[in-house]
């Protein structure tokens, strides 16, 4: 490449003959401007050589210089890229460690929720251990409440049986010594009859009738008292038979009330224990399973480094070749000139003699 200013200058200083002298003007002359002509084209070829020259060396810096941006670009983008690396593997291991504390954290509140879970079952169980004491020793009270109640109607029941016996006993002896009783005054008063009889000094059939009337009469009587003695016996001895039963009846009473009462003693009990019992499971199912401590999480991996390759160093290509200048022959130009002059002469002779008819 040339620079066109240069070379309009070059072409307007050779137009202006500034340069020119007076051999080259006569050397011109003969040649008919190939002098010039040559001594021109070697300016412009010299002015094109410089140029080249200096766009062949500004051409070498410039690669040396766009391969040394790109050198220092590759190493501001390694620089970078090593920043990022090294702050995400930072961010992953961070995330990792992150990861494990709340990891950690977990595990240890799951235990202290287990632990806790337990320490309550062991204090409901406790409850439940003084709760099964309170309840049995109610139950004891109730019990022996109603054994002593059971106890006062039996004795009770006891002291009226005996009264009655004795009431009938009482009873029975009292018509027995009535019946005695009036005995001995039918005899007393038989004995007075008799008396009676003899002292009228009755004799024979009439005494004897009155002495058999006396003697009728007490014995009826005597029978009377008798039969009423053998009837009021006898029904004392059936209300002692009516009181022997309802003692039987109350006594087998009193037998079943207190087997139901130990029946129902027992059941309570065996509910206090399965009351316990179900509260104590209870208990154990609130407690929460032990935990375990979650597989630790997977390390973070190392990220891949990135490769870069070598920054591309331009070559400059071959120096650029010499411009050589054309350069016309003299000789032939000056043979050309002068041949053109003649030709020139010979034509304006022609001219001459056809204008002037000679």
């Amino acid at each position: 490449m040339f620079n066109p200013k240069e070379n309009i200058l070059d072409q307007q200083l050779a137009e202006s003959g500034l340069e020119l002298n007076i051999l080259g003007g006569i050397k011109d002359f003969f040649t008919g401007g190939a002098s010039t002509r040559n001594a021109y084209a070697r300016k412009q070829a010299d002015a094109t050589n410089r140029y080249q020259k200096k766009l062949y060396k500004f051409e070498g810096k410039e690669l040396e210089r766009r391969y040394n941006y790109a050198v220092d670009s590759l190493d501001i983008l390694k620089a970078n890229d090593r920043a990022n690396l090294q702050y995400r593997q930072d961010s992953l291991q961070q995330d990792w460690n992150y990861g494990m504390a709340i990891r950690d954290y977990q595990y240890s509140q799951d235990l202290k929720a287990y632990q806790q879970s337990r320490v309550q079952a062991a204090q409901q169980i406790g409850f439940n251990a003084i709760a099964e004491r309170f309840a049995n020793l109610q139950q004891d009270r109730f019990m022996m409440e109603q054994q002593l109640n059971l106890q006062f109607d039996e004795n009770e029941t006891m002291l009226a049986y005996a009264a009655a016996q004795h009431g009938l006993s009482l009873k029975k002896q009292k018509a027995k010594s009535g019946a005695a009783r009036e005995m001995r005054e039918l005899g007393i008063a038989e004995i007075k009859g008799k008396g009676a009889s003899a002292a009228m000094g009755q004799a024979g059939r009439t005494a004897a009738k009155n002495l058999n009337a006396t003697m009728m009469e007490a014995r009826a009587k005597e029978a009377d008292i008798i039969n009423t003695l053998l009837y009021d016996t006898q029904q004392v001895d059936m209300e002692l038979l009516v009181n022997a039963q309802q003692k039987l009846q109350d006594d087998l009473a009193f037998d079943l009330t207190e087997q139901n009462l130990v029946s129902a003693d027992t059941f309570t009990r065996l509910n206090i224990e399965i009351d316990r019992a179900q509260n104590d499971f209870d208990a154990l199912a609130r407690v929460l399973q032990k935990p375990d401590i979650a597989p630790p999480l997977p390390k973070p991996l190392a990220l891949p480094i990135p490769v870069y390759q070598d920054v591309y160093k331009d070559k400059q290509g071959p120096k650029p070749m010499e411009n050589v200048p054309f350069q016309e022959n003299l000789g032939s130009a000056f043979v050309n000139t002068a041949i053109g002059l003649v030709s020139t002469g010979l034509g304006i002779a022609g001219g001459v003699k056809t204008l002037t008819g000679r």
